[in-house]
């Protein structure tokens, strides 16, 4: 077949893009573990709140501030361990992963609003790491999905 034949680069594309997805299905465990301990991460904001704040540069002036902060902590942590949970437990997976993809989905877009903000910008990793986490979740749902 001539080299310069169209089909021919969209038959390559196609091979690599299944050699990722192939190597995607066989770390979806890993993945989501992976997701879950760093979700598991904001524990800090509510064993040291003030600390973990202080590190992003983000300042909260009173103890009702500190109180939602501690509160958002535990359940992300929560969040993040059932996640861990249902890496290996099928079952409940999608439920999950459902719930865990739009908190995340949420601090994206309340993030990507508030870009500009300076005062916000000591959250902008935890906006990356979240889309990043929203993409990888919402294709193991998907792939999870369709082989049921």
């Amino acid at each position: 077949m001539d080299p310069s034949f169209p089909g021919l680069a969209f038959c390559t594309i196609y091979k690599e893009s299944r050699m990722i997805m192939d190597i995607f299905e066989r770390r979806r465990v890993t993945l989501l573990r992976l997701i879950a301990i760093v979700t598991m991460g904001a524990g800090l904001f509510f064993l040291i709140p003030s600390l973990t704040l202080r590190t992003l540069g983000v300042g909260v002036a009173d103890d009702t501030g500190l109180f939602f902060v501690r509160h958002w902590g535990l359940v992300v942590c929560a969040l993040g361990y059932l996640l861990y949970y249902s890496a290996k437990h099928r079952d409940h997976r999608a439920p999950v992963i459902f719930v865990v993809t739009a908190e995340k989905l949420t601090l994206v877009l309340m993030l990507a609003v508030n870009w500009s903000n300076p005062d916000f910008q000591g959250l902008r990793p935890a906006a990356l790491i979240d889309g990043f986490s929203v993409l990888v979740l919402s294709l193991i749902l998907l792939r999870d999905r369709r082989s049921v």
